[in-house]
């Protein structure tokens, strides 16, 4: 594996150097080269991932003539220079904030590598290619089910009015009563008798991939329960198609699997797919949200975020004729509308009906040597000598320069609520 030097990237050579090792796909760090970057548009943003694997982008950006940045407004991104140390960043107040000193190949594209003087975090550059440009084939696979004919019908329209045509339409009806592959005017339907929710159709696509799956560089996952909107296609293609990574999800943190997947990358853990045939829908929800780190952003060697990737809480709605409320999320980095219902239960695990938001549950955790206690909302102190340590918020109706455990307007001495854990409401 590489190593690059970030303390010689923040400018900071008085320093001992402080070493991270960059995962696969990463080149050997040279001197950045000023004129591959200046002219055309470009991808800023953040690499993270415990081997800088993953590409947070934070937006499209010009750089002008005469030191104008176009295209993207930041306080940290207002001007650009170019300078004997590399190219450099500006702030609202004229000081260089990230300066570009080196670049490495990442998976065949040259990425200029800076540290950031205001945090650790290390920035990225480079060429914008969208994957219309770049001739990218993708595939629009809608993972359903047999009993989910009237959300497959919206979410097909939908596709229609967007611009997806039938040729590069794939439908996985899971559950069905038995397997097969049917080409219609509406688009590729395939049958299996397994039920892996949305999993099953990026393993049907998979398993049928080297025969009967239409050729693709990209697979974009999308549920049942959803609505896309006139510029859903339009969005998709205007992703980059450099740096080339095996997982794009459209939602922050990759929630509901939504997103551009690499063909190669699915045939690569295709044994991993097979194993989530059958599984239950509280796994499911666990490998989605990436809650015990088993999701698609572990599996994917490197991953990128779409340039816009917002989660818009929309409210409720019943979309469709079952009755049910359902919770609204707006993801306008790919202008859909995502649908799904969370379940209430009882202590014994027995769902007990559908509500649109739960209410919130604060959670007491004991913090500090004094056993003081955290809630959601603040914590209840009547200003004890941990709670003045620590700067917390304090109750109304009581001091943070109250003496010993008084309150504010008299009254008998009143035992520290932080000692008995009195909960906010």
């Amino acid at each position: 594996m590489k190593r690059i030097n970030l303390a010689s990237l923040s400018g900071r050579g008085v320093r001992p150097p402080r070493l991270r090792v960059l995962g696969p796909g990463w080149g050997e760090p040279r001197p950045i080269d000023v004129g591959s970057f200046v002219g055309g548009r470009l991808v800023f943003g953040r690499l993270g991932g415990p081997r800088q694997t993953h590409f947070a982008s934070l937006g499209l950006l010009d750089l002008l003539p005469g030191g104008a940045v176009g295209a993207y407004r930041h306080a940290s991104e207002c001007r650009w220079r170019v300078g004997p140390e590399g190219l450099a960043f500006l702030g609202v107040n004229g000081g260089a904030t990230t300066t570009f000193r080196w670049q490495a190949d990442f998976n065949g594209t040259l990425v200029a590598l800076a540290k950031s003087r205001v945090g650790r975090q290390v920035h990225f550059l480079c060429r914008y290619v969208p994957l219309s440009e770049a001739a990218s084939r993708v595939c629009f696979v809608v993972a359903s089910g047999a009993r989910y004919g009237v959300a497959l019908e919206t979410a097909l329209a939908g596709l229609r009015a967007a611009g997806v045509g039938p040729a590069e339409t794939w439908v996985t009806l899971a559950g069905a009563g038995s397997s097969g592959l049917e080409m219609t005017p509406r688009g590729h339907f395939s049958r299996v008798t397994e039920n892996g929710y949305e999993y099953m159709g990026l393993l049907d696509f998979a398993r049928r991939a080297p025969e009967t799956a239409p050729e693709t560089d990209y697979v974009f996952l999308l549920h049942d329960t959803l609505a896309v909107g006139a510029a859903f296609r339009q969005l998709v293609f205007s992703q980059p198609a450099q740096p080339r990574v095996d997982y794009r999800p459209v939602a922050w943190r990759g929630q509901f699997n939504i997103g551009l997947y690499r063909a190669d990358f699915l045939t690569r853990i295709l044994p991993r797919l097979s194993a989530m045939a059958g599984i239950t829908k509280r796994r499911a929800i666990q490998i989605e949200h990436n809650e015990i780190g088993d999701g698609f952003l572990g599996l994917a060697a490197s991953s990128a975020d779409f340039l816009d990737s917002r989660y818009i809480d929309a409210g409720a709605a019943q979309p469709y004729a079952d009755g049910a409320q359902r919770c609204v999320c707006h993801l306008p980095g790919a202008d859909l509308l995502k649908y799904f219902v969370m379940f209430r239960r009882r202590a014994s695990g027995a769902p007990i009906g559908v509500v649109a938001r739960p209410p919130p549950q604060p959670s007491v955790k004991p913090l500090g040597r004094w056993g003081a206690k955290r809630t959601r909302t603040g914590i209840r102190c009547c200003g004890c000598r941990s709670a003045r340590r620590r700067r917390w918020p304090h109750a109304a109706g009581t001091s943070r320069r109250a003496s010993g455990n008084t309150p504010v307007g008299g009254g008998a001495p009143t035992r520290c609520c932080s000692r008995i854990g009195r909960q906010t409401s």
